[in-house]
């Protein structure tokens, strides 16, 4: 073990006591002294030469070493004033005629109790709580006829001011090796808490990118490494990511981070531990993604009801593929399996085929793996694919093929649950279902005045086969309730939304391609982000602008 060699600071408050330091430094063992003097303020510039010397200890007297605790984080050890002190003080105040008193704080004046008690001297004792109490204290004695006062620095100094005898009670060589010795101790604990801080931060290095511990209110009360120092998820807000969900994301100055919640107990106080961890760098169209809440899946037609319940049968199940057509809501499925596969444990990372090609590690806490654009691999790719999605298979990890009603490629990445989204223009009952949601939901998030479908607007968008699906549908219904003035939507707010001859759909123009330049960009910008199921980091991606432009142009 190596040995400990302590940089300390005597700060004496009256000359005669550097003799004494100096006198006693032979017997100070593993330990640097460098001697100043100092009374009170005059001890502070001596503070500040300290700490930018590197000193680990302060070690001062009385009214000195309570100033320098308040102005330092540096550990400051008071030098106490020893029954052999007192004794010395009261000896040589024998030979003083008159009346005579001790004045000090406790620390003074206890130890002199037991002197003057044990001898039975005559000599009053006068106990002050602060400094500012002892020039009244020494008038009044004064005038009762005191004639001789001892204490420390500042009693002496006001008694010699009014005009009294004083006798400084000086700290002797056993009370400055005992100060040294209750230096060392606590330089000890110190150095201990310091090296067992210096693991507790090697090991959260190894676990984490940065760390931070929660009081039972959800406040800070240490950090270590890159934390967010910023934005919701930094400072009060480290709050709301204590909760029973064990990983989520977070946006921060660092990128995305996953923070993992864990319980913290210490020294009887519970808490929370928040690990901050930088994700794993994917190809640039990943995502990951956290699901606390089962997404919004309208199934109140006979295939989605289905299809739902051979979910439920077959949730066991690791290999799934989704066959759909663009818009029918593929990624809020995986998602869903994702969800009642794992609940609020872990990630799902969403990424295009093509680049899951790439040879990269996952992050531990991924679960499911959803694959995308798998229509534009070759067979050799899809056959390299294969053995990917098997390592993953081998890992427990959820597998999820998302592609067209054509592919066909899926048979080679084994036996896979293999569901069949159905087009919206085959589930009816479900068109009036996912229209009242977005209403709902727009009336809600924008304060749009529809609250409800009329019979002839819900006729108009029963009998439109929406080859769009259900992007289609909820951007149309976005621009009917923007374009409503009442309560209730009716055909006249779909009018120019919807043809009316969808066999002959192509002379028709494309709903989103009407309106101002402005309304056109607007309403390409709501598509791409809807299927991106609102997240605007990967839209801004995709439009090619990054999200403060994307965030502007969704104002305006």
């Amino acid at each position: 073990m190596r040995k400990m060699n302590i940089k300390s600071y005597w700060i004496a408050p009256y000359p005669a006591m550097k003799s004494v330091i100096h006198g006693s430094i032979a017997r100070m063992q593993g330990m640097t002294v460098e001697i100043r003097e100092g009374n009170l303020g005059a001890a502070l510039p001596v503070l500040k030469e300290a700490e930018a010397a590197g000193a680990d200890v302060i070690v001062s007297r009385g009214g000195t070493a309570k100033l320098l605790k308040s102005r330092t984080s540096l550990p400051v050890i008071d030098i106490h004033i020893s029954g052999y002190d007192v004794l010395r003080a009261v000896t040589v105040a024998e030979g003083y005629p008159g009346r005579k008193a001790i004045v000090g704080f406790s620390g003074i004046t206890a130890g002199a109790r037991v002197i003057v008690d044990l001898l039975g001297l005559k000599i009053e004792l006068h106990t002050v709580e602060d400094e500012s109490e002892v020039t009244g204290i020494i008038g009044r004695l004064k005038e009762q006829g005191i004639r001789l006062v001892m204490g420390d620095v500042v009693t002496v100094n006001s008694a010699t001011g009014m005009g009294l005898e004083s006798i400084l009670i000086q700290s002797g060589a056993e009370s400055i090796l005992d100060a040294y010795e209750r230096a060392k101790d606590i330089q000890r604990l110190l150095s201990g808490a310091k090296r067992e801080l210096a693991m507790f931060r090697s090991a959260m290095a190894h676990q984490a990118d940065g760390a931070v511990i929660l009081n039972e209110a959800g406040e800070p009360v240490w950090s270590g490494g890159q934390v967010p120092v910023s934005g919701p998820s930094a400072g009060a807000g480290y709050g709301s990511l204590a909760s029973s969900v064990s990983v989520r994301l977070a946006e921060t100055e660092y990128g995305t981070m996953k923070v993992t919640s864990k319980p913290f107990h210490s020294e009887g106080e519970d808490g929370t531990l928040l690990l901050f961890e930088k994700l794993r760098e994917h190809p640039s169209q990943a995502e990951y993604q956290t699901v606390h809440h089962p997404p919004v899946i309208i199934a109140e037609s006979d295939a989605m009801q289905k299809l739902m319940g051979e979910i439920e049968e077959r949730i066991g199940k690791r290999l799934w593929v989704i066959l759909g057509e663009r818009g029918t809501g593929r990624s809020a499925l995986a998602a869903h399996i994702h969800y009642r596969k794992h609940q609020d444990e872990g990630l799902m990372l969403t990424v295009p085929a093509e680049e899951a090609l790439i040879q990269s590690p996952l992050d531990r806490d991924i679960r499911t793996v959803c694959l995308t654009r798998l229509d534009i691999l070759t067979a050799d790719q899809h056959a390299g694919l294969a053995e990917r999605v098997d390592e993953w298979l081998e890992k427990g990890l959820t597998v999820i093929l998302a592609a067209e009603p054509e592919f066909r490629f899926y048979q080679a990445y084994g036996e896979a649950v293999c569901l069949n989204l159905p087009p919206l223009r085959e589930r009816s009952e479900d068109i009036r279902a996912l229209a009242a949601w977005c209403v709902a939901r727009f009336h809600q998030d924008e304060g749009s005045p529809v609250v409800r479908i009329g019979e002839d607007a819900e006729e108009r968008l029963s009998s439109y086969p929406w080859p769009g699906n259900g992007i289609e549908l909820t951007q149309v219904i976005r621009k009917a309730v923007r374009n409503s003035e009442g309560a209730v939507m009716s055909s006249a707010d779909l009018e120019c939304l919807i043809p009316r001859e969808p066999e002959f759909e192509n002379s028709h123009p494309d709903p989103l391609l009407t309106g101002t330049l402005e309304e056109i960009e607007r309403t390409i910008i709501e598509r791409i982000l809807e299927e991106e199921q609102g997240n605007q980091t990967k839209t801004a991606k995709r439009l090619g602008i990054n999200r403060t432009t994307l965030w502007r142009k969704l104002r305006l």
